[in-house]
């Protein structure tokens, strides 16, 4: 008795899950044909959008045309579709360099380093392309009798070592005092210990 009871309740839930699909492609089948009859009835309203050209730091883009419900086309009767807007585009042209010009100069004196600004622009859209400034480095001082005629600064002298002193006879006479010194700490140690001995 208890088989015979499931069985009908298994073939209702098979029907209920079959009514279901049937529903749901139903549904599905109905918007479609909604959606197509709205877009069969739909009449494009198209407005043309004017082809702009490139600048030197600017895209540019073909003409064409777009309606209110969101599509662009190529051409008036809204035959040939535009699905890539990208497409549209052009691409902005280079620049055409002039001859780099010398602004803000500063001349170089023997105080301080001098500096300059060498400026770039475009010939077409007239706009700055670059500015690099550049330094000058400082003029040697003229000195007369130990002063600058420029800039009125002392000369300093610094003397000229010895001729017979080398880089290499610096460096061992250091050596060699060094040695001396660690010689005498060692003698003062040894005698300051007999010292503490005999007392």
């Amino acid at each position: 008795m208890q088989k015979q009871s499931k069985l009908p309740l298994k073939k209702l839930n098979i029907i209920i899950f079959v009514l279901a699909i049937v529903f749901a492609v139903v549904t599905l089948m109905c918007q479609g044909i909604s959606a197509f009859a709205e877009e069969m009835d739909h009449v494009h309203k198209l407005t043309y959008v004017q082809a702009k050209a490139p600048a030197c730091n600017e895209n540019g883009h073909i003409g064409y045309y777009t309606c209110d419900c969101g599509k662009w086309f190529f051409d008036s009767a809204a035959q040939n579709e535009i699905t890539d807007h990208s497409i549209v585009i052009t691409a902005a042209k280079e620049h055409k360099l002039l001859p780099v010009v010398i602004e803000n100069e500063v001349e170089a004196t023997c105080a301080h380093d001098g500096s300059y600004e060498e400026v770039t622009t475009c010939s077409v859209c007239k706009s700055e392309v670059s500015r690099t400034k550049r330094t000058v480095p400082k003029l040697p001082h003229n000195y007369e009798n130990g002063i600058c005629t420029e800039c009125g600064g002392k000369e300093i002298v610094i003397p000229d070592k010895p001729a017979f002193i080398d880089d290499d006879t610096a460096a061992w006479t250091w050596v060699a005092i060094l040695c001396a010194v660690v010689v005498l700490l060692i003698v003062v140690s040894v005698c300051l210990v007999k010292h503490r001995k005999k007392k």
